[in-house]
């Protein structure tokens, strides 16, 4: 009976004619509008049952609010710019644009075959220059608001494939996921959105989400918000200044520790401790933080703040330049990093609070860390401050193909004029043309 059956249903030609059929009449319903938009697939060459599984979801959804009455736009796109587009273009000798829509032609084809209900006639792609004409517009927006610049920063560099990588991209053994090498760190210019502007208002949006709670945590956990404080340690070479989250603990600070990019190591180090300062830099903040490596600073003495007792000064790779102050008190009788340290570097180990109440600490002996808090922000004029985890988002990640930021670098004026957006991504042949074009304003 199987076999009788599956001789009468011929799938492709009866899929087929049907499927065209719902192209052909596109019918939509009035009503309530309602939108559902699954995320846009990278055009790798073919699906996979990720993508089955990921478009029958939002297919389904999209279906049965359409058997409801509403007016359904249900849009399709292709993410389709990146760095694995280039590196597959490069390997098989075709320009990106060809692979890129090659493979867009080929996941369309598979979509609908599926039978895969989207609005084809909405249908868009990243690389076009009609929609990275808006990219490019919005950054214009940014750039006019002071939320997306450039600056000199240490980023991770993958040396197989010549590209900038974020931290994410960086596996726990310091190798690029993409190409397996290992990360290098550089200083380069870079462009940033300024996403800390944000930090409190992405904090508070979190309550009004309805989702699971280890969601919510997980985001806490990389906004990162840490209230503290931040006071100046004397030292020959100025003052040092930290952020703290436990002031209560200065009278065990025993020695300062600096990440190995802080403006002083460069000033003051000498040759000898830069052999090893460079190793440190040329690390991932992955491998870094795992780090207790240290390296005193021979020319460089600091003072405690309250005693006036000299304090040694190490370079640290576990310190980040961009946590913090990139200088951190080190207090080993409540830190197991600082004590790992003080171990390695036979700096004293002094302990300060025990069961809540200060101890070998002065004139701030028997305070409960409260009031010990409150006198010593007092005596030392310390500023109250927050620090986030979360940091500027890097945005200049790819080599060729991708968005071109839409900035001319002159003296003139360095936006570029809506109405001559988009700024089209070069040829090999235009690429100098395109690297040296003048500034509109001089031209008009």
């Amino acid at each position: 009976m199987l076999k009788a059956l599956s001789r009468k249903y011929n799938f492709q030609v009866l899929e087929s004619k049907w499927q065209g059929v719902w192209l052909d009449k596109k019918v939509q319903k009035g009503g309530e509008k309602f939108y559902c938009l699954s995320m846009f697939p990278y055009p790798s060459g073919n699906l996979h049952i990720g993508h089955v599984r990921v478009y029958s979801i939002s297919d389904t959804i999209s279906r049965f609010q359409h058997l409801q009455g509403k007016q359904v736009l249900h849009p399709i796109g292709w993410d389709s710019f990146g760095l694995p587009a280039e590196n597959a273009a490069i390997e098989r000798k075709i320009k990106p644009s060809i692979w890129t829509q090659t493979n867009i032609s080929q996941m369309k084809t598979q979509m609908q075959q599926l039978g895969l209900n989207f609005d084809w006639d909405k249908e868009l792609s990243t690389s076009s220059p009609e929609y990275y004409k808006w990219t490019q517009w919005i950054f214009l927006q940014l750039f006019e608001k002071g939320l997306a610049y450039q600056k000199e920063a240490y980023i991770n560099w993958d040396p197989a494939q010549n590209t900038v990588l974020a931290n994410e991209q960086v596996d726990e053994q310091g190798n690029s996921w993409r190409s397996g090498a290992k990360v290098e760190r550089r200083m380069m210019k870079q462009w940033y959105f300024k996403i800390t502007d944000y930090a409190e208002e992405l904090i508070s949006g979190l309550q009004d989400l309805n989702w699971p709670k280890p969601v919510i945590e997980m985001q806490k956990g990389w906004i990162g918000k840490t209230s503290g404080y931040t006071l100046k340690f004397r030292a020959n070479s100025g003052s040092l200044e930290v952020f703290t989250t436990r002031i209560e603990t200065v009278m065990g600070v025993t020695f300062l520790a600096l990440a190995p990019e802080h403006p002083v190591v460069q000033d003051f180090g000498t040759d000898q401790e830069w052999v090893e300062i460079d190793k440190m830099r040329n690390k991932s903040d992955v491998l870094r933080k795992e780090s207790r490596k240290s390296v005193a600073l021979s020319q460089v003495s600091a003072y405690h703040p309250v005693t006036g007792e000299p304090l040694p000064v190490v370079v640290s790779e576990y310190v980040l330049a961009d946590v913090g102050t990139g200088c951190v008190m080190g207090v080993p009788g409540h830190d197991m990093r600082d004590l790992e340290v003080s171990k390695t570097m036979g700096f004293l180990i002094k302990q300060v609070v025990k069961e809540g109440v200060l101890i070998n600490s002065g004139q701030y002996d028997g305070m409960p860390v409260d009031q010990a808090v409150l006198a010593i922000v007092s005596d030392l004029k310390a500023e109250p401050g927050v620090n986030y985890r979360m940091k500027d988002w890097l945005v200049s990640r790819q080599r060729y193909w991708g968005v071109p930021v839409p900035i001319i670098h002159c003296d003139n004026c360095g936006l570029v004029p809506d109405n001559n957006l988009p700024v089209l991504l070069p040829s090999q042949e235009d690429k100098e043309a395109w690297l040296k074009t003048p500034c509109p304003l001089t031209v008009a």
